[in-house]
């Protein structure tokens, strides 16, 4: 497990939630569905569910990111999988 892939396993295991564009524009974490499939192996009970774009880019902008996508974009129409780790 390389530093980024590490790194976006603290923060799910912290009580994160993340999209693949969040841990790639967070932690540089390019492989999350890999991790998913990685934590679900060894028993972490791992819940997803789908978010909007516009959502993700809030939440990226309140953790300090910026994102703009293109104007003519629907992000309130396109989604993204989240994922977390169940308490």
């Amino acid at each position: 497990m390389d530093s980024t892939e590490h790194a976006t396993k603290e923060y799910l295991l912290a009580g994160g939630r993340l999209t693949c564009l969040e841990a790639t524009a967070l932690h540089g974490c390019v492989h999350l569905a890999s991790l998913v499939h990685s934590l679900r192996g060894a028993g972490v009970i791992v819940k997803s569910r789908l978010v909007t774009y516009a959502a993700v880019v809030e939440r990226l902008r309140k953790n300090g990111a910026t994102l703009v996508p293109p104007l003519n974009l629907p992000i309130r129409d396109i989604t993204f999988t989240e994922y977390w780790i169940s308490r």
